[in-house]
C-alpha cells in the first residue's frame, strides 16, 4: 500500500441549512451520498449554488484502498454582487443630503464630481479628479436600512455627481449607483411681507405693494427685487374686506437668489366717489327738501318728458 500512492480524491458538497445546528455527517450517511472525481485532484464550486455548504472527501489509491473521509470547516459561497440603491435626497443652496441602503455587508467607495465619471469595475476610484472622495464599511445592522451621506460646502446652482460603489465579503464588485443633482440658487430671507391693497372693481395685477423687507441672508444686506401676484390670479377680483388669500413671488434682481413665494391677505377697499359728485348730489338734495311740495312734482314732472 505504502508503495501505490494515491489515484483519485472523491468529493461532496453538503448545502447548509441552519449552519448553527449543523452537524457533521458520519460515516453511514455519506456512503449514500453520491461523492464525484475530482479531476486531477481539483474541482470547482458550481455558480449557481450560494450559502453555507461543507466539503467531504476522500482518497483512493492504485491498489484500490479507500482512506477515511475528512471535510472542511466549513464555508460560504457568495456569486451575487451587492447593489446600493439611493433612498433620499434634499438639497439646499450649499448642502445636500442623501441616504443610501445596502443590499448586503460590504464596504464601498464614493467619489463627489462635477462631471459624470467614466468607470469600470476595475477602475481606481481614489484616482479620479474629485471633489471629494470617501469610503466606509457596512455591517450587518445597517442592511437595507438608509445610511446618511451628508454633503456640505457646495456651491449654488451647480450640478454634481455622486458615484457609489460596493464591494462585498466576497469580493464581488456591485454596480456603481451615479448620481446627478443640483443644488438650489441662493435662498434669500424675508423679514416682513408686503401690503397688497386697492379697491374694489381693481384686477389683482393692478394692486400696491407697500413695504416688505428681504435680505440677502438673516443680518444681511438689503436684497433688490420686485413682489408680484402669480400670473394666474392677474385678472382675479376679489370682494371688499375679502379674507382670501393671494399668492405672491419675490424676484430678487441677482438671479444667483431663488424665487420666493408666499400667502398674503389683501386689503380691499370701497370705491370713494369723487368729491366733487358728492357735493352736488348734496346740493340738489338740499335745494329739493326746501321747495314746496307741488315745485317738487313739477320738477320730477320736467325730469320725466
Amino acid at each position: 500500500d505504502s508503495m501505490s500512492g494515491v489515484a483519485d480524491y472523491y468529493y461532496y458538497i453538503d448545502a447548509v441549512t441552519d449552519p448553527q445546528s449543523y452537524q457533521v455527517l458520519l460515516p453511514e450517511s455519506l456512503v449514500k451520498k453520491e461523492f464525484k472525481k475530482a479531476e486531477d485532484g481539483k474541482f470547482e464550486l458550481n455558480s449557481k449554488i450560494e450559502g453555507a455548504q461543507v466539503v467531504y472527501a476522500y482518497a483512493v489509491d492504485n491498489a484500490g484502498n479507500r482512506s477515511g473521509y475528512i471535510c472542511t470547516d466549513g464555508f460560504v459561497t457568495d456569486w451575487t454582487r451587492p447593489v446600493v440603491n439611493l433612498e433620499d435626497r434634499k438639497s439646499t443652496d450649499v448642502t445636500t443630503d442623501l441616504a443610501y441602503s445596502f443590499s448586503e455587508e460590504c464596504t464601498y467607495e464614493y467619489v463627489l464630481t462635477y462631471d459624470e465619471p467614466d468607470i469600470s469595475p476595475d477602475s481606481d476610484l481614489a484616482g479620479i479628479d474629485s471633489i471629494k472622495y470617501g469610503k466606509g464599511t457596512i455591517t450587518a445592522e445597517q442592511v437595507g436600512k438608509p445610511i446618511a451621506f451628508p454633503l456640505k460646502d457646495l456651491t449654488e446652482n451647480t450640478c454634481y455627481y455622486m458615484t457609489v460603489r460596493p464591494v462585498d465579503k466576497a469580493g464581488n464588485v456591485g454596480e456603481c449607483h451615479i448620481l446627478y443633482f443640483y443644488t438650489d440658487f441662493k435662498h434669500p430671507y424675508i423679514a416682513e411681507l408686503p401690503e397688497l391693497s386697492g379697491t374694489y372693481g381693481d384686477k389683482l395685477g393692478y394692486l400696491k405693494f407697500t413695504g416688505g423687507k428681504v435680505y440677502t441672508k438673516e443680518g444681511g444686506e438689503v436684497l433688490a427685487g420686485r413682489w408680484e401676484v402669480y400670473e394666474n390670479d392677474l385678472d382675479k377680483v376679489l370682494p371688499v374686506g375679502t379674507t382670501e388669500t393671494v399668492l405672491i413671488a419675490f424676484l430678487p434682481e441677482d438671479e444667483s437668489y431663488m424665487i420666493l413665494s408666499r400667502e398674503v391677505m389683501p386689503e380691499i377697499k370701497e370705491v370713494q366717489k369723487p368729491s366733487g359728485e358728492t357735493d352736488q348730489k348734496t346740493a340738489e338734495s338740499i335745494k329739493r327738501s326746501k321747495m314746496a311740495p307741488q315745485d317738487r312734482v313739477r320738477q320730477r314732472t320736467n325730469r320725466n318728458q
